[in-house]
């Protein structure tokens, strides 16, 4: 990673422009970036008619996966939080919700409701969210699936109540998934890059 000291071209949004943008921050993984780059172009010019597609990145802890979204973020210039799946309950229950992570994005748009719906949601740890099958976590799932489809969400902050439409967002969906390399012998995903 190099420092986010690098000039912003956000004259030129395109999946070239994207690309380059990403390679000059994050080394390695370049079809990777490359696909990357066009599903978030993509996503980046459709409507709501269409929503986004979301993006499914399998591969082992510090591999970039997480800094690569960031810094797609910073390119388009739109909002990004990071979230812990496995951490996630139902909103009114005592810990981290989905609707608290829609709101932070919110917060960090500025309150500008098109741009925050625009943002990136990087959900980490998706892998494990079907290995645990307590009450409490079926219900997250089902969150996810309304999340996933593109759903409204009603947030309840002291700072006002919001409706929140998903399927605008840019959804990442990221995790080991072990036993899919353990089974397929694939490399698919992000790999521990060799360095010389």
């Amino acid at each position: 990673l190099l420092p986010s000291t690098l000039p912003i071209r956000t004259t030129d949004i395109s999946v070239e422009g994207l690309e380059q943008y990403i390679k000059e921050r994050i080394f390695g993984h370049d079809d990777e970036i490359r696909d990357i780059a066009t599903i978030l172009i993509m996503n980046h010019h459709s409507t709501k008619e269409f929503g986004t597609e979301s993006i499914l990145i399998p591969g082992p802890t510090g591999t970039g996966k997480t800094a690569t979204l960031k810094v797609a973020s910073e390119y388009l210039n739109l909002p990004f939080t990071f979230v812990n799946t496995i951490n996630l309950v139902p909103q009114g229950i005592k810990g981290p919700s989905l609707e608290d992570y829609l709101y932070a994005l919110l917060v960090a748009s500025g309150f500008d409701m098109e741009k925050a719906s625009k943002g990136f949601v990087f959900l980490d740890e998706f892998d494990k969210i079907g290995h645990d099958s307590l009450d409490i976590k079926e219900s997250v799932k089902q969150i996810f699936l309304k999340f996933i489809e593109g759903d409204t969400f009603m947030i309840d902050k002291t700072s006002g109540d919001f409706s929140f439409n998903t399927k605008m967002l840019n959804k990442t969906f990221a995790g080991a998934f072990q036993e899919l390399y353990e089974k397929e012998k694939a490399t698919i995903g992000f790999n521990p890059v060799e360095t010389i």
